[in-house]
């Protein structure tokens, strides 16, 4: 087969796919605005459910986690243990965290610059807010397996 006919074929093959998770989409609670397909909840992430779209993203029609129907954004498992575990790689980048969670002891610089680091790790999504990662929490529990693991003492 020619490569101009093995090109077209995959173009329909894309076509199709899209029709096809366009029609899984179309359901509720997504809906349409103006000839819009309004995603509320991403039927592609999460078959029988649906995940939950970011609210502001609700509207462009786009799923903020896996970047449906433009592309797949692809990551890695990024679970809370994935990130507690990176933690304990990087330590010295929350060295001298507060323990507690009174939000004036918290340092923003370093809690953007290592959220920012955790979206490079492809931890934590792109779109997420710096504001939105539970570092106070995630650090807490990194202290913690450091102690239970006999790592070595608070930094």
């Amino acid at each position: 087969m020619g490569t101009a006919k093995m090109q077209q074929s995959e173009i329909t093959i894309q076509d199709a796919r899209l029709a096809m998770e366009t029609d899984l989409q179309a359901r509720s609670p997504n809906y349409y605005d103006e000839g819009r397909l309004c995603i509320v909840r991403c039927f592609i992430c999460e078959s029988k459910h649906g995940r939950e779209n970011y609210g502001p993203a609700v509207a462009s029609g786009e799923c903020t986690h896996c970047g449906w129907p433009k592309k797949k954004i692809s990551h890695p498992k990024a679970t809370r243990q994935a990130r507690i575990d990176w933690l304990l790689a990087h330590q010295t980048l929350w060295e001298g965290w507060p323990s507690g969670n009174t939000p004036r002891e918290i340092p923003t610089r370093k809690w953007i610059t290592i959220v920012d680091a955790m979206r490079e790790a492809g931890l934590v999504s792109a779109k997420t807010n710096w504001r939105d990662v539970n570092l106070t929490n995630l650090i807490h529990d990194a202290r913690r397996q450091r102690r239970m693991d006999g790592r070595k003492t608070e930094p």
